[in-house]
């Protein structure tokens, strides 16, 4: 008799770790599949702030004038290394067209960088492994 009970015990025992274990795969790849899309969908949103800030940039160059919308999301919104170099764009005491011309290089430099980190933890996201891009290795 208490043979079969350890039998009945050990076999649920068995019979459970199965389900348990696909539960635990199943809520990591939920949470993969949720961290991609979030990426994905924050990539996508800041690419898009990105070409409005760069046509308001090009447009204040002809104007000398920037939008104050533009100029607070790039400063509160946008990845550090964007936010300080449109900072310093717009602050730039030497307005000669070669140093503005450099300094919206380095702004279009920064938020393409920015893109390419997003881009890498997406592929780390999805086990994907990533070749090394440009002079930023990214």
């Amino acid at each position: 008799m208490s043979d079969t009970i350890i039998g009945v015990i050990v076999g649920g025992l068995i019979a459970s770790v199965s389900p348990i274990i696909t539960l635990y795969w199943e809520s990591k790849r939920w949470k993969r599949e949720k961290l991609v899309e979030q990426l994905r969908r924050d990539r996508s949103k800041l690419e898009s702030e990105y070409q409005l800030t760069l046509v308001e940039i090009h447009k204040g160059i002809e104007n000398n004038f920037y939008s104050t919308d533009m100029v607070v999301n790039a400063l509160v919104l946008m990845p550090k290394p964007v936010a300080t170099a449109i900072d310093n764009f717009i602050s730039e005491k030497n307005r000669t067209k070669e140093r503005l011309k450099n300094l919206y290089e380095n702004i279009h430099i920064e938020m393409k960088v920015s893109l390419l980190k997003i881009d890498g933890k997406i592929s780390n996201a999805l086990g994907e492994k990533k070749e090394e891009r440009g002079v930023t290795g990214l």
